[in-house]
């Protein structure tokens, strides 16, 4: 379902947290001097791993905060973090950048764990991603303030923007996930779920005399009761002064719970005001149907509302109105298409005017005078913070954390553009080894299933793309396709995950569109057709496990979750959660419905399979894995198996990565190439793979 499968909506539960162990301070610099080696080499594993990041890997909201903008408009603020490969950790640094000297941002404060971002549910169990970082800034400008996690305990910090020092604001007994200043700068309002922390508590107690087997308990996780929805969110005031604690208000509880849309608009996704008073807005144009276009609304201060009817303005993601001229401009991006784009729609005027047309992915877009600052990422370079022109629209960088890399020699890129069986279009991209000459035909490996904004690794970032390149394999990094239950129209949630679910269709979808891209990268006459490797993550993993019982055209595969089997939909599930699978379609466990698993099972199907398959999974998905994996071996098929301790859905640590990195580009090295790494990431692993060979 766009990127949701079964193996993916368990590990949001599975997921175990971060030891709560001390982190000795390390230091991040804000500047990046040249990669080690100079600039006539390639793209390393290393690099990838090491980059300097703004928030999430993955491609950000286009209205998260990445950075934020001083009172005065004059400075921004924003988190830095860096993976540290020999201590396993990462160094975590909060940044002011006076936007009148680019080249000198300060460090404002160093140190804190890793934060680990959640899947929204009761229990908080960390998905891997990082969360966001939006630090906010005092009435004066002297401090900015932010979350900080310190020995397991998330809390409130604040930071002189001048360097002076940082310290501690509040000692809540609960994470903090959320929080604002008051008006007058004496306060914090913040906001968390002390309720979790008393659920487990009652969970002890009720330990004393044994657990009941019920809808709480989840065995791929633990015996243990896990925590469910709803679990209130609770709001409090804490003297800035003092530290005294006090309940919010209804207007404090305002400030930090403000909400994204004005409730005054019905069915306004989102909402963005001017100065004078305009505002703007996103609506569905069918409000009861989910796969009805959006449409764009402005309404002039003393005007009448005015709706665009053009095509362009649909899809749009966010808006900002020009300060200076009062036009409102605005990015869209409509899903299965490979650009964005921003357009002017000025006062008075009818129709929008195309600003720009890109491929590259901006996001945290905030209007700085007569200019939008933005974070890019680009398909060949990490992100950075940019300025836009308002007028030309010409992009000029205000802080590149990682400068050096822009002097790396990266493959040649080029955009793939398809439609599958099912008449659905999507689109990848194919990077060529940088060496590449005409004629030659190199080994390719599918990567997925995003192909937005930086080719870092693909969804989890397990697939060094532009490290594979540089080994001289072709890449073809492909974008999930729109939902088969969308394409058929589906008028609510429940009938789109009925059509996606009956017969595998949402799966066989996205197959569809993978061979249907691998064809497209073979008629370049740039691939060996049969030196091919499939990977996959999460949904990813789940479609890659689909691929490769019904389909015998990839030499090699890897996947970084795995499997959807029978087992894993009833007992590793546990009560409650497999209700809500089987209401999906999912059949019982006494059902014994060797019909309905026979397309995905690798146990079902383990005896006819060929495919040599490397899995590298958390240990938080061990269970779910273990059936399929025993099931191949005692066919005799070639399946090597990895399992990385304390990790999430998506890895976290960065020594864990470098270790995936390199062992799945000596797999691919192995299978497609015959060739062996002299320095394996196990000392025996050649000699296990060329066991699995015969």
């Amino acid at each position: 379902m766009g990127g949701l499968s079964l193996i993916s909506m368990v590990a949001a539960l599975v997921a175990t947290s971060p030891a709560d162990v001390p982190a000795t301070p390390c230091h991040i610099l804000p500047g990046n001097p040249s990669p080690v080696g100079g600039s006539e080499r390639g793209v390393m594993p290393e690099d990838l791993a090491t980059l300097r990041d703004m928030g999430t890997p993955n491609i950000p909201s286009t209205r998260d905060k990445l950075f934020t903008l001083s009172p005065d408009g004059r400075h921004i603020a924003f988190q830095l973090r860096q993976a540290d490969l020999v201590a396993n950790r990462y160094c975590l640094a909060m940044v002011v950048l006076d936007l009148s000297k680019p080249g000198n941002a300060i460090v404002v404060d160093n140190g804190g764990e890793f934060p680990a971002s959640s899947y929204g549910i009761a229990d908080n169990p960390p998905s891997g991603l990082p969360t966001t970082i939006s630090p906010v800034w005092s009435h004066d400008g002297l401090w900015i303030a932010y979350l900080r996690k310190d020995l397991g305990s998330t809390q409130v910090w604040r930071a002189r923007t001048d360097g002076s020092g940082a310290e501690q604001l509040t000692h809540m007994p609960f994470d903090v996930e959320g929080f604002a200043l008051t008006e007058d700068g004496t306060g914090v309002v913040v906001s968390g779920r002390p309720g979790i922390d008393r659920f487990n508590k009652d969970v002890e107690v009720e330990g004393q005399s044994g657990y009941r087997y019920d809808e709480r308990t989840m065995p791929g996780v633990r015996s243990r009761p896990i925590a469910r929805e709803p679990i209130d969110t609770e709001y409090f005031k804490v003297s800035v002064g003092s530290g005294v604690i006090s309940a919010a208000t209804e207007d404090e509880r305002a400030l930090a719970d403000p909400g994204t849309v004005d409730q005054k608009i019905p069915g306004a996704i989102w909402i963005v005001k001017g100065q004078a008073g305009s505002k703007a807005w996103s609506a569905p144009v069918k409000p009861d149907d989910i796969s009805a276009p959006t449409s764009l609304h402005i309404q002039y201060v003393g005007k009448p509302e005015q709706a665009c009817p053009d095509v362009v303005c649909q899809g749009v993601q966010d808006a900002w109105f020009d300060d200076m001229t009062g036009d409102l401009v605005y990015l869209r991006y409509v899903r299965g298409e490979a650009d964005e784009q921003f357009y002017r729609w000025r006062v008075g005027a009818k129709h929008p005017e195309l600003l720009l047309r890109t491929e590259s992915r901006f996001a945290s877009c905030q209007t700085s005078g007569s200019a939008l600052l933005c974070t890019v990422d680009e398909l060949t370079s990490p992100r950075r913070i940019v300025r836009l022109d308002a007028k030309t629209f010409h992009m000029t960088t205000v802080f590149d954390p990682n400068p050096g890399f822009a002097s790396l020699r990266k493959g040649q890129v080029q955009l793939l553009r398809w439609t599958n069986a099912y008449g659905v279009e999507s689109f990848g991209h194919l990077i060529l080894p940088p060496g590449h000459q005409a004629g030659d035909r190199h080994p390719m490996v599918v990567v997925g299933y995003n192909s937005l904004g930086f080719l870092r690794g693909g969804t989890g970032d397990e697939y060094p793309i532009l490290a594979l390149a540089e080994k001289g394999f072709a890449v073809l990094n492909y974008q999930t396709p729109l939902d088969i239950g969308m394409k058929k129209g589906a008028k609510t949630w429940e009938e789109l995950r009925r059509l996606n679910s009956t017969d595998w269709q949402e799966y066989r979808n996205t197959v569809s569109s993978i061979d249907t891209g691998v064809d497209a990268a073979i008629a370049t006459g740039t691939i060996d057709p049969a030196k091919i490797a499939l990977t996959g993550m999460s949904f990813g993993g789940s479609v890659g496990q689909f691929t490769l019982v019904n389909n015998r055209r990839y030499a090699a595969a890897i996947l970084s979750s795995c499997c959807e089997e029978a087992s894993v939909a009833t007992m590793f599930a546990g009560p409650g959660f497999s209700k809500v699978i089987h209401d999906e379609g999912y059949p019982r466990l006494i059902d014994e419905d060797t019909a309905f698993w026979k397309p995905m099972s690798f146990r079902l199907n383990a005896k006819t399979m060929s495919t040599p398959l490397l899995i590298q999974i958390p240990d938080s998905e061990f269970l779910v894995t273990i059936e399929a994996v025993t099931a191949l071996q005692e066919a005799g098929q070639p399946v090597d198996l990895y399992t990385f301790p304390n990790e999430f859905h998506v890895k976290w640590q960065p020594v864990h990565r470098i270790a995936v990195y390199r062992r799945g580009i000596q797999w691919l090295d192995f299978w497609l190439r015959g060739l062996e790494d002299p320095d394996p990431v196990k000392p025996n692993q050649y000699q296990v793979w060329r066991t699995l060979k015969h």
